[in-house]
């Protein structure tokens, strides 16, 4: 991704799309979540607060959050 703006972007057209899934590389820790490098599905976006859900897929430690 070049910029939030792309991200967005992105989120916006890809979500819901039917067979197209958005997967995202993050690191938790900054999110005060305790794992490191982490990939999860991510499954809607909301434009006003401008947040993506992401599915933890550690489901049995972490909750679905919005980042």
């Amino acid at each position: 991704m070049a910029s939030a703006a792309d991200l967005e972007a992105l989120l916006k057209r890809s979500l819901g799309a039917e067979g197209t899934h958005v997967i995202v590389n993050f690191l938790g820790t900054p999110m005060g979540l305790e794992h490191g490098g982490h990939y999860s599905p991510a499954v809607a976006y909301h434009p006003a607060k401008k947040m993506a859900l992401v599915l933890d897929v550690s489901r049995y430690k972490y909750s679905p959050w919005w980042a």
